[in-house]
């Protein structure tokens, strides 16, 4: 794991043991500022041979729509974290190779997705200027039997927190908490679909 990598592990284990020792900031219950609506399908895992390559690499996707009803344009700029049970953080496109991308929206059928960095910018108002994308992850610890997913980008709304040890503050953003459990053999079932526990909003 890179340095940057073993950062955000101690940081994201540091927010949650605020939340569960000193109490920790949670979201408006009725949204603050401007909120996107997120419409997300199935987590699942896939088997794939790239393009110039003869073994097949595991990757897991999401594909999403994302569409501002705000009422305003606002800038879509999301970030997408997986961690598993067993500690390790994977960023999105992370080990991601961009011929994945047109190989996945074929297989689903929505060969019209754009990749994921070609949706972030200034996103208009209305359902007419909805993008459709999907989010691809590279295959993570074998040993692990549950993660979860944060997705933020999605919301304006933000607080700071400071670390009772050190005195130092922390912003937070309104951020898309996603918890999955796995189920079957992922090495014995080329295809894979995550099943989805718990969905919440939550400050990270």
């Amino acid at each position: 794991m890179t340095r940057r990598g073993i950062l955000l592990v101690l940081v994201l284990v540091a927010m949650l043991t605020w939340a569960t020792v000193w109490g920790y900031p949670r979201p408006s219950p009725s949204p603050r500022g401007w909120q996107l609506d997120f419409e997300y399908g199935p987590m699942k895992q896939i088997r794939l041979v790239l393009p110039g390559e003869s073994n097949p690499k595991t990757f897991w996707y999401m594909p999403y729509t994302v569409t501002n009803n705000t009422g305003r344009d606002v800038s879509f700029y999301p970030r997408s974290y997986l961690f598993t049970d067993t500690g390790q953080l994977i960023e999105a496109l992370q080990g991601v190779d961009a011929l994945a991308y047109p190989l996945i929206a074929k297989l689903i059928g929505r060969e019209l997705l754009e990749e994921e960095l070609f949706v972030r910018g200034k996103l208009l108002q209305g359902e007419e200027n909805a993008r459709e994308s999907v989010i691809i992850w590279r295959d993570f610890d074998p040993q692990s039997v549950s993660f979860k997913l944060f997705i933020s980008g999605l919301s304006g709304e933000t607080a700071w927190v400071t670390d009772p040890m050190s005195g130092k503050k922390y912003s937070l953003v309104k951020t898309l908490q996603l918890s999955y459990g796995l189920g079957g053999d992922r090495y014995i079932s080329a295809e894979l679909t995550a099943q989805l526990k718990d969905h919440e909003w939550i400050m990270r």
